[in-house]
């Protein structure tokens, strides 16, 4: 047999309290009285002592009508509570479920039957109404303490909800974002990109993409939209859910790096020297337009290509045991020096060049950058010195 249900009864009439504990006598259902003729007594019990349930009489001595049930409900929240009054009034009744009791019963139209009936039910509303607002409040905590904003937007693209997070993000408070269109936090202020955004939206189209939208101080916020329609049980659109990401940090950096790209593109395509970038393969990962000019070869026809392709017979022995080396530990006897060797050209024929070369790691792994100077003039003119007298 289960515990016994703990009932706080409060009730100033010696001859209901006899009924009630006649009608829930342990035989007949597993119940505790605990009875008090007053209000005042029985919120003294209620703080001493713990109870299932408050079978509460609306009509006390020290206390009148739904004030009553106020003044309970006030004192022990957590408590269920039928209201047991003599008024056969059916809207005290339902003013009284207004107010936050779990249900009424009218003295003279009590039975066994139905008054347990009625207990054992407002024990269950209640502990399923604690459930609901446990839950409520944990996914409220969830939301509020997510990393993401998060808006709800009705059909006509008011925000309806907005969490801590995206107000930050927008800076304003979640006050001044409720009741506000979406596209007057977008940086194109014509409302137009809203407008397919939410048109997209509202036929039940899912997608994650990039928006742009204007903080309060005038900067932008560029953000990663994850939203999902919603619909009502009849299929009719009522707006949007949707889970905002900042990447204003990642779009920065990318034109930083966009930026330094296009620097770099400008110097090795304006180089007069060859740049060549070799893999810890010795693949050729980059060759510019200098690189072209002096060796012959296209990009197209290097990249991925081995860099033997450009060095003679000759050295390709000693390459190979040094570049062994260098792709392991980024160190070779070459590395960081500049000398002067033979290049082979697009159809065989060599070329005295200048070489340096330098080590660098990308993704882990060694790479080398080899600058080329064609130094086939300079030596022509050192073996024949009234040219080069002709030159100056």
């Amino acid at each position: 047999m289960g515990e016994k249900i703990r009932i706080l009864l409060i009730e100033d009439n010696p001859g209901d309290v006899r009924l009630i504990k006649e009608i829930l006598s342990p035989a007949k259902g597993g119940f505790e009285i605990t009875a008090a003729e007053k209000l005042g007594d029985g919120l003294k019990l209620l703080s001493e002592k713990s109870f299932d349930l408050l079978l509460l009489d609306l009509g006390l001595p020290d206390s009148q009508g739904l004030e009553t049930l106020d003044k309970a409900r006030a004192h022990a929240p957590e408590i269920p509570i039928v209201v047991f009054t003599g008024l056969a009034d059916e809207a005290v009744g339902f003013n009284a479920i207004h107010r936050g009791a779990q249900d009424y019963l009218f003295k003279r139209l009590i039975d066994s039957s139905l008054l347990v009936r009625s207990l054992r039910y407002a024990i269950e509303r209640k502990d399923i109404e604690r459930r609901i607002i446990e839950s409520e409040e944990r996914y409220r905590n969830i939301i509020e303490t997510a990393m993401e904003g998060v808006l709800l937007i009705n059909a006509e693209a008011v925000i309806i909800f907005a969490n801590n997070r995206i107000a930050e993000m927008f800076g304003y408070t979640v006050d001044e974002l409720l009741g506000k269109r979406l596209s007057e936090f977008m940086a194109d202020k014509t409302g137009t990109e809203a407008d397919l955004f939410l048109e997209r939206r509202s036929k039940g189209i899912k997608k994650q993409h990039d928006i742009r939208f204007r903080r309060k101080d005038g900067a932008d916020l560029w953000a990663i939209a994850s939203t999902s329609a919603l619909f009502d049980k009849k299929g009719q659109y009522v707006g949007i859910l949707g889970m905002i990401t900042d990447i204003t940090a990642r779009r920065q950096a990318e034109e930083s790096l966009r930026e330094s790209e296009n620097k770099l593109s400008a110097i090795t395509r304006t180089a007069a020297d060859a740049i060549i970038l070799i893999d810890d393969e010795g693949k050729v990962c980059f060759w510019n337009l200098a690189a072209e000019r002096i060796l012959g070869y296209s990009a197209e026809e290097v990249i991925e290509k081995n860099i033997t392709l450009i060095i003679p017979d000759r050295y390709r022995e000693a390459h190979t045991i040094a570049f062994s080396r260098f792709a392991k530990t980024g160190e070779g006897p070459l590395i960081g020096k500049t000398y002067e060797v033979f290049a082979l050209k697009k159809g065989g024929a060599e070329i005295p060049v200048e070489l340096s070369i330098s080590g660098i790691q990308i993704k882990g792994r060694w790479h080398s950058v080899g600058i080329i100077r064609d130094v086939t003039e300079r030596k022509r003119a050192a073996s024949y010195p009234g040219i080069a007298q002709q030159n100056t």
